[in-house]
């Protein structure tokens, strides 16, 4: 007869439906991790999940960093990558290799097969994290939306192969160093002041690689670099001396070694019966280094292949997945949508590779998320049927919605005392013997919250971020106001601990909001059916009329040297024209009015827009 052998339940673990502190949750996950399993997480969602993935981050082996954060878009991405950074506070010590804790990458804005140039901010930030990576750097997480992940990027050797240093002291030759930054998609202007450009005058090389905040001046005598000196580009004063000074690729539409270029644009050519005279013109295009719409379509015909960024990555690093079945319809909406795009552009005859080329489909994506030797945590908010065969966590967490709400509704009600909700709350949390922290962007939005409590008798002190240990060790109920970015709070009833966002406290502000909607505002699909003739608005100026584009030099042909020419908008207003580097697409955007009723076109530069700006801005705020 067999015995039954007792095993007390602390050696089993959590069971599935235990709510766990922080403390005792994250050591759950932290040994799972370590034993490699998949994992599903809940109720570490928002801001929370940020606190979690950093400490995970910390206590795992530095060799499986970083932990690769997944999320089904590109607004959870950039608010989780603010949201760490509060956590994983990096030292600003300027160096670019070595200073991020937190890297993203981000997601194009608009896809291959459109006759768009991509965000250039996007680019650059792609090209700077890729940088990092192809280096060894290793930052605790790599943080990226499931579009970002899936696709495929320059390979690791043959961006490394356009990297160079340059030293103090060190002997460079000059014309090398400018055909390295031309080749490496720099745009030569006059005067740098954006990441991605550089200058030469004389025995002065002026370049701003995006992985510096400021650009950097290199004066060279003969050829020996004789100083590299940060400057700053609105006065041009130094900033300080450096020693040395990367130099890396800031687009992928850049010659890399085993590329067939011309052969797979032939074949690309002969795919929809392209006119030779038009594909020669195109190669010509590419020959002078020129930049022209539909560009990025031919982004895989300029190196050997394209690859996963898996290929920069540990094959162990751990990965956290906010919710992966969302995750998944995302990459096979985008799959859809891929296809129909390059469909419609073979249709119209013009050149394009298939999606395969470009990114990675639902299956090899799930082959990554699924590997053997790699822990998969899914952060989840619902509980599945599938759920229920795998491991999992459950954090015991509060939300703090009702409090936002309450201070939401005394702000629209315009009651005396607006603060009162939070200061009871922060009472009752005391009550209980937990410890808050108020976030404040910065040191002067600290003080006034502080002083508004006192004015309610509740005293609070200016103090450091909480730590993971601060927030989950335990101690005296105390409210503490600490200075970072924090998109939400939350609140660990079984830690006795809380966190309260400004934006909790006083709403968001109207300034981020503006910031964001300029970003995706931008309508391309308008804008890909415009014509010269139509209205248009740039955020600045107001409306114009488009006329079409426009080749324009960036300087003067020297001799010897042929112009660089890039394509401009050429917008008119009452006054004058104005030319836009196609970079700078997102400032403009195709006007939406009443059909049959033409706008009154702007003065350039004058004070109308700006006035009709801000009447509509001030009606929006009183509605």
């Amino acid at each position: 007869m067999a015995h039954a052998i007792y095993v007390p339940m602390y050696l089993l673990g959590p069971t599935m439906n235990e709510t766990l502190s922080a403390r005792l949750g994250l050591d759950e996950l932290a040994r799972r991790c370590g034993e490699r399993q998949r994992v599903r997480v809940y109720d570490a969602g928002g801001s929370f999940a940020a606190a979690v993935l950093a400490h995970l981050a910390e206590r795992g082996a530095p060799e499986r960093r970083p932990v690769i954060a997944i999320v089904p878009d590109e607004a959870r991405a950039e608010r989780l990558e603010r949201d760490l950074a509060f956590f994983l506070p990096s030292a600003d010590d300027g160096d670019p290799i070595a200073g991020a804790r937190v890297m993203r990458l981000p997601a194009d804005d608009t896809g291959p097969w459109a006759d768009l140039t991509p965000d250039r901010r996007v680019v650059l930030g792609r090209m700077a994290t890729l940088f990092r990576l192809s280096q060894g750097v290793r930052p605790d997480v790599l943080v990226a939306s499931v579009e970002a992940l899936r696709r495929r990027v320059v390979a690791r050797a043959a961006f490394s192969s356009l990297v160079d240093l340059l030293q103090a002291q060190q002997e460079v030759d000059r014309d090398r160093t400018i055909e390295l930054l031309a080749n490496g998609g720099y745009l030569r202007t006059p005067v740098v002041e954006d990441p991605g450009t550089f200058a030469v005058r004389g025995g002065v090389l002026d370049v701003f690689p995006p992985i510096y905040r400021f650009p950097i001046r290199i004066e060279l005598f003969g050829d020996l670099v004789e100083r590299i000196r940060l400057f700053d580009p609105a006065t041009q004063r130094t900033l300080r001396e450096i020693d040395e000074l990367y130099l890396h690729p800031v687009r992928e539409v850049v010659l890399t070694e085993g590329n067939r270029l011309r052969e797979r644009v032939r074949e690309a050519a002969e795919r929809v019966e392209h006119p030779s005279a038009k594909t020669r013109a195109i190669m010509e295009q590419i020959d002078r280094g020129e930049d022209f719409f539909g560009k990025e379509a031919l982004v895989p015909a300029f190196h050997a292949g394209l690859v996963s960024i898996f290929e920069y990555l540990p094959a162990d690093a751990p990965i956290f997945v906010e919710e992966r079945d969302t995750c998944l319809d995302v990459v096979g909406g985008l799959e859809e949508k891929d296809n129909h795009d390059y469909e419609a552009r073979l249709a119209d005859g013009k050149l394009a590779f298939p999606p395969a080329d470009f990114y990675l489909d639902a299956a090899a994506l799930q082959a990554h998320l699924s590997a053997p030797g790699r822990a998969v945590l899914e952060s989840q908010s619902l509980e599945t049927v599938e759920a229920a065969a795998l491991p999992s966590v459950r954090f015991e967490l509060a939300r703090l919605e009702g409090l936002k709400l309450e201070l939401q509704r005394s702000r629209v009600e315009k009651h005396e005392e607006l603060l009162r909700p939070l200061v009871d709350r922060l009472g009752e949390l005391a009550e209980s013997g937990t410890r808050t922290w108020l976030i404040a962007p910065n040191l002067a939005h600290a003080d006034r919250l502080r002083s508004l409590l006192a004015g309610y008798g509740l005293k609070a002190e200016i103090g450091q971020a909480p730590t993971w240990e601060a927030l989950t060790s335990g101690g005296e109920p105390s409210v503490v106001i600490a200075i970072g970015g924090l998109h939400h709070g939350f609140h660990l009833p079984l830690d006795g601990a809380a966190i309260v966002a400004e934006s909790e406290i006083f709403g968001e502000k109207i300034e981020r909001r503006a910031v964001k909607k300029a970003r995706v505002g931008f309508d391309r699909d308008a804008f890909k059916n415009l014509e010269p003739g139509n209205f248009v608005v740039h955020k600045t100026h107001g409306v114009g009329v488009y006329k079409g584009l426009t080749k324009l030099p960036l300087r003067a042909a020297r001799q010897g040297e042929e112009a660089v020419t890039v394509d401009f908008l050429h917008l008119e207003y009452e006054g004058g024209a104005l030319y836009l580097p196609v970079w700078r697409l997102s400032e403009v955007q195709a006007y939406a009015g009443a059909d049959g009723v033409s706008p009154k076109v702007d003065r350039l530069g004058g004070v109308t827009w700006e006035k009709t700006r801000s009447k509509v801005t001030r009606e929006i705020r009183q509605m």
